[in-house]
């Protein structure tokens, strides 16, 4: 588009050349954002290399295509060929591709507004509003799931007992519903602590070495004071213990509750005006948001 744009306007030859090699640069350069930098994606849409493995050689094949384009585009010569060699006809030695190399090792890639200032910041505040909105959506739900999440855990031994007689009998949604009922906890929970029950996670954690040396025959007092072993490991080890980290907060443990579960499972009455609010700001601010600005 940008080339177009100048054949059109019969921008001058040299003038052509400086605004896709260095028109962020130019102290003479156009005010109007498109002229001025538009141009720069004759070098910014080349090649790029992952970093990850061998850097140095990623970022020495980024430059050698820079010169190479640079020079094939506007000289008509391949200039590229002097990074191992002197030219044998054309009079550029490696000297002369390491010097323009080395102009490009100083340039950094990154996306500018082609609209003026006012639009860009206009753009960018009705971005951060819809942002904030959406936080405070994610907020709530936060904390429904950190109510729900606390609630829980101080009910440990409750569902250590409801997911036991689940595993005891056939297993499955339905058994895991009943159980809760009668226990009168989440089924949700019931059913994440009998999945959980199965995992190295849970069986190598000290804490639990009670729960899983109960024999199936036990009786009630010796699997209430092992589930109560629990409890006290969940309930005192602090939010940044490993027992914490395995029941709560890793996406497996018994626990952990994502904001779309705590809307779906765990959402009263009271909180759901609140977020209905909240998601139709979220909207609302999403529709005042206009287009994303070329860059």
């Amino acid at each position: 588009d940008w080339v177009i744009f100048a054949l059109n306007a019969d921008m001058p030859y040299d003038r052509f050349v400086k605004l896709q090699v260095a028109g962020d640069l130019l102290p003479d350069a156009p005010e109007d954002p498109f002229t001025k930098l538009a141009g720069l994606g004759f070098l910014g849409l080349g090649a790029e290399y992952y970093k990850n493995t061998a850097a140095a050689q990623a970022i020495a094949e980024e430059l050698d295509d820079r010169v190479d384009t640079l020079t094939r585009g506007f000289m008509g010569v391949t200039v590229s060929c002097a990074r191992c060699h002197d030219h044998k006809f054309d009079p550029f030695p490696t000297k002369d591709y390491y010097s323009l190399a080395g102009i490009y090792m100083g340039t950094s890639l990154s996306e500018a507004p082609l609209v003026s200032p006012a639009e860009a910041k206009a753009y960018a505040d009705a971005l951060a509003k819809a942002k904030d909105a959406e936080n405070k959506v994610n907020a709530h739900l936060a904390a429904v799931a950190k109510a729900a999440q606390t609630k829980a855990q101080a009910q440990t031994v409750t569902y250590l007992l409801a997911a036991r007689k689940v595993r005891a009998g056939k297993g499955g949604k339905p058994s895991a519903d009943e159980a809760a009922k009668a226990e009168g906890v989440s089924p949700y929970f019931v059913n994440r602590w009998v999945k959980f029950l199965d995992t190295p996670a849970a069986k190598n954690l000290p804490e639990f070495k009670d729960w899983f040396s109960l024999k199936p025959d036990a009786d009630a007092t010796e699997v209430k004071a092992a589930a109560e072993v629990m409890q006290k490991a969940v309930m005192q080890g602090g939010k940044n213990s490993p027992v914490h980290k395995v029941v709560v907060n890793d996406k497996d443990a018994p626990f952990f509750l994502p904001p779309a579960d705590a809307e779906k499972f765990f959402l009263t009455d009271a909180d759901k005006p609140k977020l209905t609010e909240l998601r139709g700001e979220l909207d609302k601010r999403k529709k005042e948001t206009p287009p994303a600005p070329a860059t």
